[in-house]
């Protein structure tokens, strides 16, 4: 089980981010890691510690103002047994730049 954060991991993350119009953005990305030492857990090593996926959208208005939101969806590996849940998260926001 992990702690505070993921260490003997090999991290793979690309993104991907499209302009639809002049004030309108989109996006998706992925995370997944791997033990870099496969030894490093004994003989009930995992062999992947989970995946996310993120997709996002930003709309800018007035150009100081901006709406958006993003959303996960987890899916951890065997790192995480015996809690291996599906989760999902989000978050919606509104920022004002100054």
């Amino acid at each position: 089980m992990t702690t505070e954060g993921v260490s003997n991991a090999f991290y793979l993350k690309p993104e991907f981010h499209v302009d639809i119009r002049d004030n309108l953005r989109a996006g998706v990305s992925f995370l997944t890691a791997f033990p870099v030492v496969a030894a490093a857990f004994g003989e009930d090593e995992p062999k992947w510690y989970g995946a996310e996926i993120d997709v996002d959208a930003t709309w800018t208005l007035y150009g100081n103002f901006e709406l958006g939101g993003r959303f996960g969806f987890f899916f951890p590996g065997g790192v995480y047994a015996p809690n291996q849940a599906f989760t999902v998260g989000g978050e919606l926001r509104a920022l004002v730049h100054f």
